[in-house]
């Protein structure tokens, strides 16, 4: 049998917390007392959320991955203008200029720059 009752703000953010760290949804869903499709439904909220939205899911956004995630316009996190980049393509820019700096290390070490 379902039973209903609301989240606190403090066990919605722990929720999302301990799944980024790894703890199923079964398991969270257990820890709660809770069904597996609330513990679904914060977790998708989380994803979809951004900060321009407010709320305790922007929120937990911003402060666990502290960084802005805009979507479009001037982020009222970091006043900030959206560039238009997606965050796949930030992190596959982070990680080019990563290689690329050791490229250009081997490359000196090799005295070919």
């Amino acid at each position: 049998m379902r039973s209903f009752r609301h989240l606190t703000s403090t066990e919605i953010r722990d929720i999302i917390t301990s799944h980024l760290a790894g703890v199923t949804q079964a398991a969270l869903a257990r820890r709660f007392g809770v069904d597996h499709s609330t513990i679904h439904y914060h977790l998708e909220k989380f994803r979809e959320a951004y900060p321009e939205q407010g709320g305790i899911y922007a929120f937990v956004k911003v402060s666990v991955r502290r960084e802005c995630l805009h979507p479009s316009g001037r982020c009222t996190v970091c006043g900030e203008m959206w560039d238009k980049l997606e965050r796949q393509e930030r992190a596959t820019i982070r990680r080019l200029t990563k290689e690329l700096a050791q490229a250009q290390e081997r490359l000196a070490a090799a005295g070919i720059v």
